[in-house]
């Protein structure tokens, strides 16, 4: 039985192709995501830039439910350590999570761009 290559940013690869059979629904449903995703990394860093530690485990928070509404779960799951770090009032650790959040956000992005070429089912 073969793994997920690690790279994978899903909790199945293979579950993507059934967003696929439905692409007006996959193209909306992303789209949103990556386009809220891309604002809330943007407010994250700001907010740990600040001493505004609640607030910014509420937009990890956020990160980390959009994340696993579209099933990224690497995404998802550095969304709750950045939340758990917000929480406990650890921004410089909050600030460091905010690069891994961006780098899974960006491994996310490619696959999904590279899985959803016009004409490709």
């Amino acid at each position: 039985m073969s793994e997920p290559a690690p790279s994978a940013p899903f909790i199945c690869p293979d579950a993507f192709r059934e967003f696929l059979d439905q692409p007006e629904f996959f193209v909306r449903l992303f789209q949103t995501f990556i386009l809220e995703t891309r604002q809330d990394l943007e407010n994250l860093e700001a907010a740990s830039m600040l001493p505004h530690a609640a607030k910014a485990a509420g937009i990890a928070h956020r990160i980390k439910g959009g994340a696993a509404a579209v099933g990224a779960e690497p995404l998802r799951a550095e969304a709750a350590r950045v939340e758990i770090l917000g929480r406990e009032g650890r921004l410089p650790e909050v600030r460091a999570g905010v690069g891994n959040l961006r780098e899974e956000f960006a491994r996310f992005c490619r696959f999904v761009a590279g899985r959803a070429a016009p004409g490709e089912n």
